[in-house]
Parts: structure tokens; sequence; C-alpha cells
């Protein structure tokens, strides 16, 4: 599974992304986990991913993104978190992710943001 280059796994009854998800997907530049359950994602367990420019996480069960949430993604260039439930953001949650141009936070219950 080394080459591939695009994961869409949309519509299925994803509920956590555990660590150790993403062992030596160094081509990965698309990820698509939308319209699952997922309310748990292990935290940085993005962080084998080198060539990650696209995160599509939309249409979840998200509440909580924590400053470990994504960790260190410099490449990352759009990340769609819409349709979720988010309520709390930890103000550092996006700070490791220095080409970020896109962020969809859409239709979510946002009321605060942790220091």
């Amino acid at each position: 599974m080394v080459g591939i280059k695009i994961l869409n796994v949309t519509h299925n009854n994803i509920k956590i992304i555990p660590k150790g998800t993403f062992p030596k997907l160094y081509e990965l530049h698309t990820l698509d986990f939308s319209h699952n359950r997922i309310k748990s994602i292990s935290p940085s367990v993005f962080q084998s991913l080198l060539s990650l420019r696209s995160i599509n996480l939309s249409h979840n069960a998200l509440e909580d993104l924590k400053s470990t949430t994504f960790g260190t993604l410099p490449t990352v260039l759009e990340l769609f978190l819409d349709k979720n439930s988010i309520r709390k953001i930890n103000a550092a949650t996006f700070v490791k992710m220095s080409s970020l141009s896109h962020l969809d936070l859409r239709h979510n219950n946002i009321t605060q943001t942790k220091k």
C-alpha cells in the first residue's frame, strides 16, 4: 500500500481513527473520511503522512478539537470539518499547519476556543 495517493473511505461506519492507521503511506496526498461517525481521532495520527495536502472529515460526530488532534502537518492545504458537532476548539489546534489555506468549520456548534 506504499504507493496509495488518495484514500477514500466515505460512507462507512467508522467511529475512531486510532494510532497506527497510516503506516508507510508516504505518497498519500488526499484523505477522505467524510460521512462516517467519527467521534475520536488519536493524537498526531496523521504525523507520518508527509505528502498530505487535503483532509476531509466533514459529516462526522467530532465534538472537540485538541491541540494534538492534527499535530504538525506543514503540507496540508485544506481541512474540511464542516457538519460535525464541534463545540470546543483548542487555540493551538491549527498552529502547526503552516500551509493551511482552506479551513471549513461551517455547520458546527462552536461555542468556545480553549487556550
